[in-house]
């Protein structure tokens, strides 16, 4: 639970300040997180690590309460940093977690929304807005003052090594948009107004 919830701030304040330091600490917990808690077997967490004190029985929790449980929000994180990160096997592992829960999801939607959030983000697919120049916080802020439930957002000023800059870089003093989805990008843009433009039609 605590791993899944902090991986899920790490993306969010790559998201808010394009510092990829927090993408790589999200990386590293979640390779951490794959590599103790993962149960191949079943495809879900397990709620204590491998290397923890071994009890009777071991805990997987699985529906949302109040808090969204650990598993839908690590689905997510898997989800996420899939895509951010070019990560095809977490995308996969996100996937698969829900498809064998999208029955209980649909007939009980109390107990699985955050579920729920997931399957409506892959079944919709995610935009990538990469936001590349000097003007990439300012355009980042003027792009965040919108409801966007089903886009993720990159940038940097000059240029990053993150999979989805590639062929992207500041080449002179112009900011530009690109609005992608699946890493298949539409024409660059210049203003949010443009961008977002793309991202409703």
């Amino acid at each position: 639970e605590d791993y899944a919830f902090l991986i899920q701030a790490y993306i969010a304040l790559y998201e808010v300040t394009f510092n990829e330091e927090w993408l790589r600490k999200a990386n590293t917990w979640c390779n951490h997180t794959v590599e103790n808690f993962h149960d191949s077997q079943d495809g879900y967490f397990h709620f204590s690590s491998r290397t923890a004190e071994q009890l009777i029985a071991k805990k997987k929790e699985i529906f949302d309460n109040v808090i969204p449980s650990s598993n839908s929000v690590m689905a997510r994180n898997l989800y996420r940093l899939g895509i951010l990160l070019d990560h095809e096997d977490w995308k996969q592992l996100a996937t698969s977690m829900i498809s064998k829960l999208s029955s209980i999801a649909e007939s009980e939607p109390g107990y699985m929304s955050h579920w729920a959030i997931l399957y409506a983000e892959i079944a919709k697919g995610m935009a990538e807005v990469v936001i590349v120049g000097n003007d990439a916080e300012k355009m980042r802020k003027e792009l965040h003052s919108h409801y966007l439930p089903f886009v993720l957002t990159l940038g940097t000023i000059t240029k990053s090594n993150l999979p989805l800059f590639e062929g992207r870089e500041s080449k002179d003093n112009k900011t530009r948009i690109y609005v992608c989805f699946n890493k298949t990008c539409k024409l660059p843009v210049e203003r949010v107004e443009d961008a977002l433009h793309q991202l409703r039609s």
